[in-house]
């Protein structure tokens, strides 16, 4: 079976649904863990401290982030794990490029429905911590790599 552009986006959305519902799904039901609290600490800090005086050995990008998000949307649990959430499910799809570009359209719509799906990648999206922004990098990060290595110019 062959599948066309527009199949592949309609499906691709599907996915990406499914992948939604399923890392927003009692988003705020769990209380704020240790690790997750320190995540709070060092956002709440002015934003240029956490540029300029990390005192994590994560980057400081999620945190100079999760500073604004958190004047924007407040500190309810649901409202801080909306961050990384959102960040794994726009994951969803860049799994589907780099799937794509390694293979072909039916392997890189299988590599997003099981990322979609997977327990473990759930979890990651529902935790206040950087996993999800530094998955996005590594994705982006592979998937440019193997366009330049197609096409150095």
């Amino acid at each position: 079976m062959e599948l066309n552009r527009q199949n592949v986006l309609l499906i691709l959305l599907l996915i990406v649904l499914v992948g939604s519902v399923l890392r927003i799904y009692n988003l705020g039901a769990a209380s704020i863990r240790a690790d997750e609290g320190g995540t709070i600490y060092l956002a709440e800090r002015p934003a240029f401290d956490i540029l300029t005086k990390p005192q994590d050995v994560q980057p400081p990008l999620f945190y100079f982030i999760l500073h604004f998000w958190i004047e924007l949307f407040g500190k309810s649990e649901f409202a801080l794990r909306l961050l990384p959430a959102l960040l794994s499910i726009l994951a969803i799809p860049i799994v589907y490029l780099l799937g794509k570009e390694l293979f072909n359209d039916k392997v890189a719509l299988f590599s997003a429905f099981v990322f979609a799906i997977s327990q473990a990648n759930i979890r990651f999206a529902q935790t206040l911590r950087t996993y999800s922004l530094l998955l996005i990098f590594a994705l982006l990060s592979v998937y440019f790599l193997l366009r330049y290595l197609e096409n150095p110019s």
